[in-house]
């Protein structure tokens, strides 16, 4: 039970981070389409505070992943770190309107599928 709840505070750092570093990264995408060399373009949308907090929380679930890994099976945490592929979308969906699909609510389902079979199967 304290695998499942650490990956799933993993897959929730993780998750949130990238809708961070979505808007971080969404701040400076018209300087960055212009010249993707830009280097002031660069800097502004890395010490962006979407950018910074997206990667203090990637960093804070690496931490974390590493100690789920060093006391766990790789095939059972990595099941589990596939509900990042639903979380994503449905953040993504809920916090920043980004289209859902049928085709890719239905490809969820199966990723909530294959993990449940993850679980049950160890």
């Amino acid at each position: 039970m304290r695998t499942i709840l650490l990956v799933l505070l993993c897959v929730f750092l993780n998750a949130t981070a990238q809708l961070a570093l979505k808007a971080g990264a969404s701040t400076q995408s018209s300087a960055l389409s212009v010249e993707a060399g830009n280097l002031q373009a660069w800097t502004a949308m890395l010490t962006s505070r979407p950018v910074l907090l997206g990667i203090a929380l990637w960093t804070f679930s690496t931490l974390v992943w590493l100690y789920v890994l060093s006391q766990n099976s790789l095939i059972l945490a990595y099941g589990l770190y596939g509900l990042n592929y639903l979380l994503v979308p449905l953040l993504a969906h809920w916090r920043l309107s980004e289209p859902l699909s049928g085709l890719r609510i239905v490809g969820m389902g199966l990723i909530a599928l294959g993990v449940g079979c993850t679980v049950v199967g160890r």
